[in-house]
């Protein structure tokens, strides 16, 4: 015997995902015009976030080098198991340059370089840039000769 509610079920379901799907959009056009602590608030409104809705946050705050603020979205990350792709870690070494705070960026390199995204083109790029900027030009140096 079939259920009569498994068609609201269904559509509920659906609804959920798409209001979700919403939600995570927002969060990212948000952050993306600089309304940071409206794509913050949301963002912490939510019960699913995605990897893009924290990168677009985390982006956002460094992009107006606001670094601790980035750093402090990407540990909120983590407390939610949320794994960071190459677009995070791009975001994040551009937080730690901002600060400057180089002990972070190592951490942070070490991290991306065991997923295996240091090894992207630009986020090789954005690392020399981190370890410029925190003041470390031989590792930079020493990076860019890895290539």
């Amino acid at each position: 015997m079939t259920c009569p509610s498994a068609p609201i079920q269904q559509t509920t379901t659906r609804q959920t995902v798409l209001i979700e799907s919403l939600r995570n959009d927002l969060v990212v056009t948000l952050a993306k015009c600089g309304a940071l602590h409206d794509a913050h608030q949301l963002l912490l409104s939510m019960p699913l976030c995605t990897v893009h809705s924290w990168t677009a946050v985390i982006a956002g705050y460094a992009d107006q080098s606001r670094g601790q603020d980035a750093l402090f979205i990407y540990s909120l990350m983590q407390e939610e198991g949320v794994k960071p792709d190459e677009y995070t870690y791009v975001a994040l070494f551009k937080a730690c340059g901002s600060i400057p705070d180089l002990e972070r960026g190592v951490n942070l390199h070490s991290l991306a370089m065991r997923e295996g995204y240091s090894s992207y083109t630009f986020v090789g790029n954005t690392l020399i840039a981190m370890y410029g900027k925190c003041g470390s030009v031989k590792e930079a140096e020493n990076f860019s000769m890895l290539d």
